[in-house]
């Protein structure tokens, strides 16, 4: 069973919801910003399943560029990447 940091609210919470979702089958323990994806055991397969479940919940498409797993050492890299997206979307940028 995947868990959540308990210092992380709002959006980063809902991001890491989305997250441990996708890594159920291939991770358990507690989820927090500082974990590396590397250790998790993520997968290229995983990693496009991933991408494709974040674009879904919060409407919005990564970049090209972005589309590497290599992008995201950490969570938190991912985490600050979908939240930059969703501010981007809501400022119709």
């Amino acid at each position: 069973m995947i868990t959540i940091e308990n210092s992380i609210s709002g959006i980063q919470k809902k991001i890491l919801e989305v997250i441990a979702s996708n890594i159920d089958e291939i991770f358990s323990g507690e989820l927090s910003l500082d974990m590396d994806f590397a250790n998790i055991g993520l997968d290229s397969l995983t990693f496009i399943k991933l991408v494709i479940n974040l674009e879904s919940e919060f409407d919005f498409e990564f970049d090209d560029e972005m589309l590497l797993i290599t992008v995201f050492p950490k969570l938190e890299t991912m985490v600050e990447y979908v939240e930059s997206k969703i501010a981007c979307k809501e400022r119709n940028i």
